[in-house]
């Protein structure tokens, strides 16, 4: 299975999903500020074909991003932190659209995208050297970690092929 980088998925077969991107990690660095112009490119063309939310475990989500985001796409408010999935039932999927999970994270998104049955793209994940110490010992543990809930999550079938 390739990895991409957000801005690097090919998105001709994705369509008439309702798609959860989880941003830090998999749209920016979690230390960063800023989306870049590429990244806002892509949730653009996604949103063209699904129906596009974003999500993060992040209790302290920054306003700036929240912003440029909510521009584009909508949020889903997390009342508990991924895999968790009560928030699902936020969503508003009136026309029956299977569900696809973007992220780089496969402790919480992969994990996540199985408990919700739904399908799921792993990205490369995108780091910064101004990443806090406890970021770095998260991606750390799902680095480690992955490869081995890789294995329960292919018996379960919810990667995305691309």
């Amino acid at each position: 299975m390739k990895k991409y980088l957000f801005t690097e998925i090919p998105t001709q077969k994705i369509r008439g999903y309702q798609i959860l991107l989880d941003i830090d990690g998999t749209l920016v660095a979690d230390s960063e500020k800023n989306i870049s112009k590429k990244t806002l490119e892509k949730i653009m063309l996604l949103s063209k074909h699904n129906n596009v939310y974003y999500c993060s475990n992040s209790k302290y989500l920054r306003d700036d991003l929240k912003k440029i985001l909510s521009k584009n796409i909508q949020s889903l408010s997390l009342p508990a932190k991924k895999p968790r999935t009560e928030c699902l039932s936020y969503l508003e999927n009136t026309e029956n659209q299977p569900l696809l999970v973007i992220g780089d994270k496969i402790f919480t998104d992969g994990l996540f995208a199985k408990n919700a049955s739904a399908k799921f793209i792993l990205t490369k994940r995108i780091v910064s050297k101004h990443d806090s110490f406890k970021i770095k010992l998260i991606n750390l543990v799902d680095t480690i970690l992955g490869p081995f809930i890789s294995l329960l999550l292919i018996q379960k079938k919810i990667w995305f092929t691309i």
